[in-house]
């Protein structure tokens, strides 16, 4: 009978399809709407897939920021624990209070060349020593630091090791510290050991 129809009234068949087509569209569109709703919102909690998808990349991004972070901050620690490797710092060695920089250096350099050859033995001379400089800001009241970079650690290593013979040295030098130019890091970490 449909071909009966359409042969002689095609118009009417076409009619009657496409009425029939938009009734199962009217019949299927709340699952359309609730599968569609379920996609873009996610199934349980209220998201959609793309925003948890989103979150999860957010979180890894986190993440790798966080560790690159933290590596950065190892890298400069390394680096500047290696810078120094060459450096001790001397503690309550007599500073000269002149305004005069040339007889201060030489009163400097006379200070731990004698502190590292006569009290201590350690065969330092002068061309050993790269850089040399007091710690703080000036302050007559205070003795401050004196930062000493050698050239080779082998030399540092000699003076580190007879240490011991400043607990027998005379005044001044029995009052003097010596310790390794420490980094940020370590002295913290050194201060929650002490405490």
């Amino acid at each position: 009978m449909l071909h009966i129809l359409t042969e002689n009234q095609p118009g009417i068949v076409k009619y009657y399809v496409f009425q029939s087509l938009l009734t199962i569209l009217r019949l299927l569109n709340p699952f359309r709407t609730e599968l569609l709703t379920k996609f873009l919102r996610g199934s349980n909690r209220g998201k959609s897939p793309l925003d948890s998808r989103f979150d999860q990349v957010k979180e890894e991004v986190r993440k790798v920021t966080t560790t690159v972070e933290e590596t950065r901050v190892k890298a400069e620690e390394l680096k500047d624990r290696e810078a120094r490797v060459n450096n001790i710092v001397i503690y309550n060695l007599e500073e000269l209070r002149t305004e005069n920089k040339e007889e201060w250096f030489k009163n400097e350099k006379s200070q731990y060349l004698k502190l590292f050859n006569t009290i201590i033995g350690a065969d330092v001379v002068e061309a050993d020593v790269a850089k040399t400089m007091r710690l703080g800001p000036k302050d007559k009241s205070t003795k401050r630091p004196l930062l000493i970079q050698f050239k080779q650690r082998s030399t540092k290593n000699a003076v580190m090791e007879r240490l011991s013979k400043l607990s027998k040295a005379p005044t001044p030098f029995n009052k003097v510290g010596v310790s390794h130019d420490l980094t940020r890091a370590e002295r913290e970490e050194c201060k929650k050991l002490v405490q």
